[in-house]
C-alpha cells in the first residue's frame, strides 16, 4: 500500500527538502504541498491524502484549526504536526485538535518516515525528543 502525503508548511524550502527525501521512499508518495491552513483543508478534500504533515504557525488558518477541520471532515486522513515548538501547550493543542502525531522539525528523516508509517497504520506517534523531555 502506498501512503500518500500532503505537506503543509509556510517555508517552501522545508517542504521541498521533505518532498525530495520522501520521493526516495518506495511506499510513500508526496501528492501535494501547500503553504497555509486553508489550502491544506482544500487540498485535503481534493487529494484525500493518507497523511498530512502540518506546520502549526501559518498565515490565515493556522495548523491547529486546519487539523481540527480536516479530522472532522475527513476522518480517514491522519495529521502529523511537524513543528519547531516543543512546548507542551502546542503539543496538547494539536493532539486535542485530532492530530495523530507530533514531531519536531529537528527530527531525523528516519523518524519522520517511521512516524508517517505508524500514523498511516492507525497508531499515534509522538517524537522521541518530546517523549524523552516529558519524562
Amino acid at each position: 500500500m502506498t501512503i500518500s502525503v500532503l505537506l503543509a508548511d509556510d517555508h517552501e524550502i522545508v517542504s521541498q527538502g521533505i518532498a525530495s527525501v520522501l520521493d526516495g521512499i518506495p511506499d510513500i508518495t508526496v501528492v501535494g504541498s501547500v503553504c497555509d491552513g486553508r489550502s491544506a483543508l482544500a487540498e485535503a478534500h481534493r487529494l484525500n491524502p493518507t497523511v498530512i504533515l502540518m506546520d502549526i504557525h501559518m498565515a490565515g488558518m493556522n495548523g491547529i484549526e486546519a487539523t481540527w477541520r480536516i479530522v472532522q471532515e475527513l476522518p480517514d486522513t491522519k495529521v502529523i504536526a511537524l513543528s519547531m515548538y516543543a512546548d507542551s501547550c502546542y503539543v496538547d493543542r494539536m493532539m486535542d485538535a485530532g492530530a495523530s502525531g507530533y514531531l519536531l522539525k529537528s527530527c531525523s528523516m528516519k523518524e519522520l518516515v517511521d512516524a508517517i508509517r505508524a500514523v498511516a497504520g492507525g497508531e499515534t506517534y509522538v517524537g522521541r525528543d518530546l517523549a524523552q523531555s516529558s519524562r
